[in-house]
């Protein structure tokens, strides 16, 4: 999933409310949100799923921050619950970025006329 934001649900010991600031061997409870405002449970159970605490244990849970994360949906009592695997910062190309490819398409226009 790219581009998504974690929210706390500020329901239970296990929410970033309660003073839980980074993924370790606490199971945390949040709700993933996309950019179009669907959202779904976000479950991070270290203790039923050992890679999660692998690949996530000591990362800084940064709420409302765009990031792109992978992992799998489990239905639990009717409801989409995602656990995560991984997660990145989302990284959005600056205009600038789009400005340089564009003077180098132009470029090599140019070059390929000039040439001919």
């Amino acid at each position: 999933m790219n581009d998504v934001t974690l929210t706390d649900t500020g329901t239970g010991d296990n929410s970033v409310t309660s003073g839980v600031t980074k993924y370790d061997s606490s199971n945390i409870q949040l709700t993933l949100n996309d950019t179009s405002g669907d959202n779904m449970e976000y479950y991070y159970w270290e203790s039923s799923y050992s890679v999660t605490f692998t690949n996530l244990g000591g990362t800084v849970i940064n709420l409302n921050t765009p990031i792109d994360t992978t992992g799998f949906v489990a239905t639990f009592g009717g409801l989409a619950q995602f656990t995560p695997l991984t997660l990145s910062p989302f990284v959005a190309p600056e205009p600038a970025a789009f400005a340089l490819m564009a003077a180098g398409g132009l470029m090599t226009l140019f070059r390929r006329r000039r040439t001919r």
